[in-house]
């Protein structure tokens, strides 16, 4: 027995909002709540037509370094990544100091009419990729590997894709980022090293390995500006028992010092065992605000549940720590719109439930400071 509704779709929920408003009718500093809560006061506007990138356009090869390339490029350059490609270890984004006019776009050197116009959901069809066990159908029209490929080869630890502090006005497409099969965990295949802003992640596919610990897609950290959009994030996931982790997430956010958000997330394919997507849950000394997650699709395979058909756990047979879909912590104005979560379950530290709203902050019981709570 499922302990939340199994295959349960969320139509409108909107924190903070008696009634369902369409965010296109929201302006920033619209007054309609019922209390305390608040809608979003700020939303990131990630369309293409709105980071410019008219500079020139740098290649980066089979076989060459994208971070050299990268360290080349200017404000306004367009890196593009040989389609069909991959690339091994770490790859440092730096800081540009870059503004508005002016954005560096990272993607596959396929065409634009090789992906899904914007706007549209990518899905492992682009890395020729027809199914995934245990999940929704791909639905594939075509199946040519069109996107690059980043992959971190080292035992474990962050990355392959890391932004220096300050970096700022960079915007991600058509890309793969994943890791290689390792008995040590992976701990955020997308990570920033300390502050940053304008950063776009559009129609990439993220995604950890089928049986080892992959803790989470994106550590989101001290960032503001942020937009995931037409992404697909797929096996995240901590094992039971001999776990070097205990909570795995595609999207971590609302842990760290310093100004966050406004966030958007929008239109994804949301996968992993722990929570599908938190914030909070860790040490912050503020709280992130003005989050938009908007028509995703929230899931956890059955077949990570032990004793179904299909079944995949750990390699030692340990299933996945399931807990939780959406869980919110440390985090403020907050609205969550038009998504569907799928499949949850009990047996681990938790019931598990469809979304979880606990308004706390265990970090910020070390060292004897007080606890400072977050609010939608």
């Amino acid at each position: 027995m499922l302990s939340c509704v199994s295959r349960a779709a969320l139509l409108v929920v909107a924190l903070g909002l008696p009634n369902a408003v369409s965010s296109q009718s929201l302006a920033a500093g619209n007054k309609r709540f019922d209390g305390p809560a608040q809608l979003p006061r700020q939303y990131v506007i990630s369309s293409l037509k709105n980071t410019p990138s008219k500079g020139k356009t740098l290649i980066v090869r089979a076989g060459e370094d994208p971070e050299r390339i990268l360290n080349k490029a200017t404000c306004g350059d367009v890196v593009e990544l040989q389609a069909g490609s991959s690339f091994s270890g770490n790859i440092m984004v730096p800081t540009k100091n870059c503004d508005d006019s002016h954005w560096i776009i990272v993607r596959t050197s396929a065409p634009d009419s090789s992906l899904p116009p914007e706007g549209t959901r990518l899905t492992p069809c682009f890395a020729a990729i027809t199914s995934l066990p245990g999940r929704p159908s791909l639905g594939c029209v075509k199946t040519a590997n069109v996107l690059a490929k980043i992959e971190l080869k080292s035992a474990g630890g962050p990355g392959p894709v890391i932004f220096a502090a300050g970096a700022n006005h960079y915007r991600l497409i058509g890309l793969e980022i994943t890791r290689a099969s390792s008995s040590a965990p992976a701990h955020a295949l997308v990570q920033f090293r300390g502050t940053a802003d304008h950063i776009i992640f559009d129609r990439v596919w993220i995604h950890g390995t089928p049986q080892d610990e992959n803790v989470r897609g994106i550590l989101l950290g001290q960032t503001r500006h942020v937009a995931i959009v037409d992404s697909f994030f797929s096996d995240f996931h901590c094992i039971a028992k001999t776990s070097s982790c205990t909570d795995a997430q595609a999207i971590l956010g609302g842990v760290g010092d310093g100004p966050m958000g406004p966030y958007k997330i929008v239109n994804n394919f949301l996968e992993a065992s722990g929570e599908n997507i938190m914030f909070g849950g860790g040490y912050a000394t503020a709280t992130p605000q003005d989050i938009e997650i908007r028509h995703n699709y929230f899931y956890k395979p059955l077949t990570w549940m032990k004793g179904q058909a299909g079944y995949v756990g750990g390699k030692n047979g340990n299933p996945f720590i399931v807990k939780n879909i959406f869980e919110l912590k440390n985090a403020q104005r907050v609205l969550f719109e038009g998504n569907v979560l799928e499949d949850c379950w009990g047996g681990f530290t938790q019931d598990g439930f469809a979304i979880l709203l606990t308004p706390k902050n265990p970090g910020d019981c070390n060292g004897g400071r007080s606890i400072r709570s977050g609010s939608w």
